[in-house]
Formats: structure tokens, C-alpha cells, sequence
């Protein structure tokens, strides 16, 4: 018996019993390889973005090596507010670099196919032209952070009292001078053109939380299903209505004293603070069945950051409750949770004080 069922595994002669078996067998091993599978599939495609980012943020450190005032790259990819794509923002910036070889500037995963500003494009110079951008490389489905495209906002200090005392000397407001909306999204109303090496080494914020550019929260656009925010919009807070972004003319005293003292948790009309809003962020990629994001950080490193309650968002510390149990609506945020926990994600709106010298 043993002999007659060697020679016919020799002469390559099977029963159907023999490949039933032998079909299980396999399905046992695939079920059990499976999950390690998609778990190496999905890291190979994150460590992919990472790698983007890792090679964008060394070109931004060269540019800002090159440039006469430091800065990591000269604004926003943004038709209307910065200007021509190839021209002005970190995509412009980094396409004139021409390195070899230029990282990718798209991630494969994210449903964003290209900049949401490409419709602006289309308005002004033409479809053409458009076009013709598109094939030369201007285009990126990651989004700034406000810090890297503006910075700062521009800041005025109401009269002196003439004492020496930071609580009684003038109060910083925001200065506005272009109207827009959001106001501190133009960058007339911002300090820099774009975020400076200076101002990152001298901030009393650590590089390593400093975000500057990751995966776009996809948004409906005319010319495209879905499409990438060219940057986020900036300092916000929250009232009766939702998310509402820093307006002209806004005391920034208490904002400042919060932020050198390490107590911005939250940011609301009443208590008069501000965080980022973040809602340009989303998060395309999948890890261990959560959806997360990678971002730049200042310091070269590239960080994960999870959307934990799926809401498509990455909240930096938004209510979506007050104090008494009354829901505030259209904030987009699903909870109160902080996914971008201060601890690793400065959200704050200063990276240098404006508090007088002497009083930081």
C-alpha cells in the first residue's frame, strides 16, 4: 500500500481526496498568512507617504538654506491667495529646486487626486495652462499647516500704558488689514511669506511638535471628484454656531499668557483662545484597522496620528459639547476627544511671543 501510493505521488497521479487535502491545507495556511499580509500591505503603503514627506521636508530645510530669509518655502500653493502655481508655494519651491531626484509629492492612497485651487486655475489662466502645470509636477495631494504657509499673523499693540508691567502694558491684537475670509488665511495678514528656520530655532516651542505639511482631507470640487486643501486656515475657536476662525481686530493677550504657561487645552468664544484648525488634515491610511495620518514635523521627523473616532477629521481640541450638555453644530468633529493631543502637536497660534522682550 505505502509503495502504490509513492509511486503515484512520483508519476504525479492525485485522488480527488489527495487534492482536497492538499486544497486545505493551503486555505489553513492563507487564513493564517492573511492578516500578517494586509498588515505588511499596509505598512509598505504608510512607510511610502512617510518617505515623501521625510524627502519634502529636507528640501524644505535646502530651500531655506538658499533663501536671503530663511524661509522653508515662500507660502501656499494657492491660485488666488499666493499666486501662480508655478511661482509661488512650497510646490513651486520645491519643482524649482530641481533636485534628483524630486520626491513625490502625491501620496497613491489618498482619494484627493490634486489641488483643490486647479478650479481657480482653470478660471483665471485657462484649462490649458492647467493642463500644462499638471504635467510639469505643480501639484500635491498634501496640505500645509498654517504654520508653514503663514507663520504668524500679524500683530499691533493697542497704546502703551506707560508702566513696565506686561498686564498692564498695551494689549496684542490681531491686524488685519485684507479683507478675508478666513482672515488670518491671507497672507497680507500674516508675518513672514512663509515660515523662517529663524523663527523655529528661537521658538519656545520644540521643533519635534511643530506640524508643516500632511495628508489632505479630500474636499468636493467642480473639476474633480475629490480634491487636497492647499492649506489649512488657521487659528479658530468655537461658538453657538461651530468652528469660528480668528476674526480682525481679536485680543491675543490671554492666547499668549496660555501658550507660554502650557494651558491651551481647548479654545471657545468664552474663554477667548484659539487653536488650528485642523480640518485640512484627513486620514487616508489604515493601520491595524484605524484610519491615521502622517505628518511633517519641524524637526525632519514624520509622525502618525489617528482618527479615532472615524469623523474623517483629526481634532486639535474642539468642543463639540459646552459645560452644560448643549451640543454645538457644524463643527464637523464627531467628540470632545483631542486627537492631536498637545503633548505631540502644538496647535497654538504663536511661535514667538509677542509679549514685549523682557516679559517672555
Amino acid at each position: 500500500m505505502q509503495d502504490e501510493r509513492s509511486s503515484r505521488w512520483t508519476r504525479g497521479q492525485f485522488s480527488r481526496r489527495d487534492l482536497a487535502i492538499l486544497f486545505a491545507c493551503l486555505c489553513f495556511i492563507l487564513v493564517i498568512l492573511a492578516p500578517y499580509l494586509l498588515r505588511q500591505r499596509e505598512l509598505a503603503r504608510i512607510n511610502a507617504c512617510q518617505n515623501n514627506l521625510r524627502g519634502i521636508g529636507e528640501l524644505f530645510f535646502e530651500h531655506a538654506n538658499t533663501d536671503p530669509n530663511s524661509r522653508l518655502c515662500i507660502g501656499a500653493p494657492h491660485r488666488v491667495l499666493d499666486g501662480p502655481l508655478d511661482q509661488a508655494g512650497w510646490v513651486a519651491d520645491l519643482v524649482t529646486l530641481q533636485p534628483n531626484p524630486l520626491p513625490t509629492l502625491k501620496c497613491a492612497l489618498n482619494p484627493a487626486t490634486g489641488l483643490q485651487t486647479y478650479n481657480d486655475v482653470v478660471r483665471l489662466d485657462g484649462a490649458n495652462t492647467a493642463k500644462r502645470l499638471r504635467q510639469r509636477g505643480f501639484d500635491t495631494n498634501y496640505t500645509a499647516s498654517w504654520f508653514l504657509a503663514r507663520m504668524a499673523p500679524r500683530i499691533a499693540i493697542t497704546p502703551d500704558t506707560t508702566t513696565d508691567d506686561w498686564a498692564n502694558d498695551g494689549v496684542p491684537y490681531f491686524d488685519a488689514p485684507v479683507t478675508h475670509s478666513p482672515p488670518a488665511m491671507h497672507p497680507g495678514n500674516c508675518r513672514g511669506g512663509g515660515l523662517t528656520l529663524k523663527s523655529l530655532e528661537t521658538s519656545h516651542v520644540s521643533m519635534a511638535v511643530v506640524p508643516l505639511l500632511a495628508d489632505s482631507n479630500a474636499i468636493n470640487a467642480k473639476s474633480m471628484a475629490e480634491a487636497a486643501w492647499s492649506l489649512n486656515p488657521g487659528p479658530a475657536n468655537v461658538g453657538p454656531t461651530g468652528i469660528v476662525h480668528m476674526r480682525a481686530d481679536a485680543p491675543l493677550k490671554a492666547q499668549s499668557d496660555a501658550e507660554v504657561q502650557g494651558r491651551l487645552a481647548t479654545a471657545t468664544q468664552k474663554n477667548g483662545l484659539f487653536l488650528q484648525d485642523t480640518r485640512g488634515w484627513g486620514a487616508p491610511h489604515v493601520d491595524r484597522g484605524d484610519r491615521v495620518a502622517n505628518v511633517l514635523m519641524a524637526d525632519g521627523s514624520v509622525q502618525v496620528f489617528r482618527d479615532a473616532n472615524c469623523d474623517g477629521f483629526l481634532n486639535p481640541g474642539f468642543i463639540t459639547e459646552d459645560g452644560d450638555g448643549t451640543n454645538v453644530p457644524n463643527t464637523g468633529f464627531q467628540d470632545n476627544a483631542a486627537e492631536l493631543s498637545p503633548a505631540h502637536m502644538f496647535n497654538g497660534v504663536f511661535l514667538q511671543s509677542p509679549q514685549p522682550k523682557g516679559h517672555f
